[in-house]
């Protein structure tokens, strides 16, 4: 029967994946992109059961049968994947020197991969998300001691979320830079007239980031307010007129100028996503 152990964070886990990566990397270096250390062990001072996880990461599906190939050669066998799209699993089928792990094989595109990264990057950059998961992993280790898919199941939730918070994150490190590399030009200051709306006054300074692109083709637009150049929400809009929808930057506004600008009237509607 198989035991469930979370162990506490070990700094020779990266070691221990970096023999296996030097054992396999000369035997695919010229059909695979690289070979990344994934999962719990990958994250520096998260508790973890003691099983290195990888990916060999290809190009494509279309070198995939060179791998199970070459893998084949040295030892392993594919066990497809294991009822996870875009992710094949592979298994020793002799003994070796190394720490247990788990091997696999994705495409660059692989959304399994991509969800992998995210969660492990979040957790290296969050450390209460880190022990909070540490946590929850030994509660669920002694309550499913025997339970590998109880145990799985058990972390859904959480994992679920962090990937969010990770997407999100990136999606506002995405703005910051694209705001930090652009010049804002304020063509429409606080107080001027639409140009084709005459009774539409503008409450705030509005304009739009050079040598960038919308929707309508033109610059991505930008509120600017009193708060400073911090850059904490958007305004996502659809215009029944125009037919168009588009993304609306908030730079430095206050809680009541965000509320100045969100459009609400019969053909124009826009929702405020806050960071």
């Amino acid at each position: 029967m198989r035991t469930i152990i979370v162990d506490p964070y070990d700094p020779a886990w990266p070691d221990e994946f970096e023999k296996i990566r030097d054992y396999l990397w000369p035997h695919l270096s010229d059909i695979a992109l690289e070979i990344v250390h994934t999962g719990s062990t990958s994250v520096p001072g998260l508790a973890a059961k003691p099983i290195i996880d990888f990916n060999i990461v290809i190009e494509s599906y279309d070198v995939f049968p060179q791998i199970v190939e070459r893998l084949a050669k040295l030892g392993f066998e594919h066990e497809g994947d294991l009822g996870v799209k875009s992710r094949e699993a592979f298994r020793r089928l002799k003994s070796d020197e190394f720490m247990q792990y788990h091997m696999y094989v994705c495409p660059k595109d692989s959304s399994e991969l991509e969800r992998q990264i995210l969660f492990r990057n979040y957790l290296c950059g969050h450390d209460d998300a880190r022990d909070e998961y540490a946590a929850l992993k030994q509660s669920l280790a002694e309550k499913h001691r025997h339970d590998i898919e109880a145990y799985v199941a058990g972390k859904h939730d959480f994992v679920m979320n962090i990937i969010d918070l990770a997407r999100s994150e990136n999606f506002w490190r995405a703005i910051d830079k694209l705001v930090s590399e652009s010049k804002v030009i304020i063509d429409r200051p606080k107080g001027s007239r639409h140009p084709k709306y005459s009774n539409c006054i503008y409450p705030l300074d509005y304009g739009y980031l050079d040598n960038t692109s919308s929707m309508d083709g033109n610059g991505i637009d930008v509120w600017k307010g009193s708060g400073g150049d911090y850059i904490d929400a958007i305004i996502c809009t659809v215009d029944l007129l125009k037919r168009d929808s588009e993304m609306k930057i908030l730079i430095g506004c206050t809680e009541d100028e965000k509320q100045l600008v969100l459009p609400n009237h019969e053909f124009m509607k826009g929702i405020l996503i806050r960071r």
